[in-house]
């Protein structure tokens, strides 16, 4: 791959990629003559069959297959969409819990993956004609991430079975007992090569697993996540915890001697004055008087047909992909894409595919890495947690099931006949319905109300994370339900708690032994949105995941006062061991969204801590707040209380 100089202006033609959705026709495009930011044009109605939008101009790299996580009606599934003419959309594997981490195989016909199901993490590997997934792993640890090695033989993966996460890698060939470079996933699936039968897993019929060897080294500070293989199969790059500067920074490991580098270090902190701690008479700083860290993290490391270094580069979770080109003496890099949440090259090197990340939902969008070939595509609409994307060669196998719709809304475009056609899989129109207020007699909080329509899903999320934490965390609640005339200084009045779609978690979780069970993981810059993690009551791996970012302070630990008050805090030095459950995470599924933190003059998120927001979750379904509120009170009330109503400031929130 050329590093590029991506944003240059160029004359090509490209017609627009259509998604549709409830709410009409949203047309990205970008316009004949110029390159840049898509423009969003709303269509007047919504369409109900799949719009043709021919482009163009096709480049060759629009080929392949894109493998991503979708919701189905029972559980997570991977499906396919593809990229050449004929274009389609297919599930490869479904029916499970949770699935975070792909990988295909460097022939494109097989895809490593890792899941939960049963309870428990593990990798799994399924053809690309589809077929019964088999479970390579068999280990109650998390496993995750997994990573093919160039010949195909060995794949690299990251896993917490010796109490942290660390990278290890599995002789998948010998497991089989085949030698390398031959086809592991032929017929039914890797266990059709073993003699066993179809669908079993050689993992649990043998009661072994691959041969696994630890990579990463025993002593690090902290966690070594996402592993990736160099183009000559010698090294296997990751991302390791910097203790020191609590950052993370790309390593190298070679597999052969085990000796490590560093390839790509944290960059240099911010210029300052340290501070020494207050009754200290030592000339020597302490951790809390030390230079405060660098956040810019390096993560997701892949590399180029030719060897350049590609990577993601986030702060507060909040990323870019970069480049680093091989033949260049400087080390300096190119942005290849903005605001990423997860990136995979196309098999040609070529392209780009990445999930772009929103308050609602992800965009899945690509784009050619030549000058002459950066178009932009917009692919498909997805959950907002999605992190995780594939790019294999090949077509789209004929027999696979269909992507079924989901009430919350995944939509994709599907390339056809040299262009792309929208397929909405949105839930079909509301029926006009007012179901009012209902009271939950069961929960300690003042204003025990919901809309009826949703009290059910509250109810699941609340015993899913009883169930996971030990504890009944929804049970005692900061705030639900407020009447509709109520307005206060600190707090919207056209706030969504009053239109029952809204409640404030408890602003601490203490677990069963007396310890700080809740850990707030920022992400993103002025106005940041808080993932909250809980601490799970069982930590054998049945439950929750490994968490890969540090917590967030929010008082001044004494690094840098001025730095740490102009950040609204800092990050801990390091991750949180065990297994936690990502309450941010559970909540989406059940149609619930976190807000950003207030940053208004008078009221700021770094000096006002009710500003900071991380406990308010709120479901609004598609529908503006007048037409929410208009679900629980009858017109002739919603006007009496809006008389004399301040001016609206924005969408609600706390």
């Amino acid at each position: 791959m050329k590093v590029p100089r991506l944003g240059a202006r160029t004359g090509i033609s490209i017609a627009a990629v259509a998604l549709v959705g409830a709410a009409g026709l949203l047309l990205l495009r970008t316009l004949e003559g110029r390159s840049g930011p898509s423009e969003l044009v709303t269509a007047p109605s919504m369409l109900t069959e799949p719009l043709d939008t021919p482009i163009s101009f096709r480049p060759d790299w629009m080929a392949g297959v894109i493998a991503v996580a979708v919701d189905q009606p029972d559980g997570r599934a991977i499906a396919l969409l593809g990229l050449d003419e004929t274009g389609g959309t297919g599930v490869l594997a479904r029916a499970f819990d949770d699935i975070d981490g792909m990988a295909w195989s460097p022939d494109g016909e097989r895809l490593a993956f890792a899941a939960r199901r049963g309870a428990n993490w593990d990798l799994y590997v399924v053809p690309r004609s589809g077929g019964e997934p088999a479970r390579l792993t068999n280990h109650p640890a998390f496993d995750g991430w997994p990573a093919w090695s160039p010949d195909g033989s060995l794949i690299a993966f990251e896993s917490a079975r010796d109490g942290e996460l660390a990278v290890y890698q599995m002789d998948v060939a010998s497991h089989v007992g085949l030698g390398a470079g031959q086809d592991l996933a032929a017929g039914t699936g890797v266990a059709a090569n073993a003699g066993l039968g179809s669908g079993q897993d050689p993992a649990i019929a043998t009661g072994l697993e691959p041969a696994v060897t630890r990579l990463s080294p025993a002593d690090a500070a902290g966690p070594a996540i996402e592993p990736t293989w160099s183009p000559d199969g010698t090294r296997v790059v990751y991302s390791v915890w910097d203790g020191e500067l609590a950052v993370y920074r790309l390593d190298a490991v070679d597999v052969a001697s085990g000796e490590t580098l560093t390839l790509l270090a944290p960059e240099p902190a911010p210029e300052h004055v340290p501070q020494q701690a207050a009754g200290s008479e030592s000339g020597q700083a302490s951790e809390q008087e030390s230079e405060p860290p660098p956040v810019i993290d390096k993560r997701a490391a892949a590399f180029s047909t030719d060897g350049a270094l590609v990577y993601r580069e986030a702060k507060y979770g909040e990323g870019s992909v970069r480049a680093v080109d091989p033949n260049s003496d400087s080390g300096s890099s190119t942005t290849l894409a903005a605001r990423v949440n997860g990136f995979a090259l196309a098999p040609g090197g070529d392209a780009i595919v990445f999930l772009t990340p929103g308050r609602r939902s992800s965009t899945l969008e690509v784009r050619g890495l030549d000058v002459e070939d950066a178009g932009r595509w917009s692919l498909a609409e997805l959950g907002p947690d999605t992190e995780t994307v594939a790019w294999g060669s090949g077509t789209l196998p004929a027999g696979l099931p269909a992507v079924q719709a989901m009430a919350d809304g995944e939509r994709f475009a599907v390339g056809r006949g040299g262009g792309v056609a929208s397929l909405s899989l949105g839930a079909a129109a509301a029926v006009e319905t007012r179901p009012g207020l209902v009271r939950i007699d069961d929960i300690n909080v003042s204003g025990p109300r919901i809309n009826a329509a949703i009290k059910a899903d509250f109810d699941a999320l609340r015993a899913e994370i009883r169930a996971a934490t030990g504890s009944d965390f929804l049970g005692t609640l900061s705030d639900m339900w407020r009447p509709i005339g109520f307005d206060s200084s600190r707090s919207a009045f056209y706030s969504w708690h009053k239109t029952g779609r809204a409640f404030d978690t408890f602003m601490s979780f203490t677990t069963a032994g007396g310890g700080d069970g809740m850990v707030l993981v920022r992400e993103g810059g002025g106005r940041p949105m808080w993932r909250m993690y809980l601490w799970a009551a069982v930590q054998d791996g049945s439950v929750g995941e490994p968490i890969r970012e540090p917590g967030w302070r929010f008082s001044t630990s004494g690094w840098d006062e001025e730095h740490e008050l102009r950040e609204g805090g800092s990050r801990a030095l390091r991750v949180p061991g065990g297994y936690w459950v990502d309450f941010t995470a559970a909540a989406t599924r059940y149609g619930w969204h976190r807000i950003p933190a207030i940053s208004r003059p008078g009221f700021d998120w770094r000096e006002s801590f009710s500003a900071i927001e991380f406990w308010h979750y709120e479901r609004r379904d598609g529908l503006s707040w007048r037409e929410a509120i208009s679900e629980v009170y009858e017109p002739e009330m919603i006007e009496e209380a809006l008389r004399g109503a301040p001016p609206r400031r924005g969408g609600g929130g706390g």
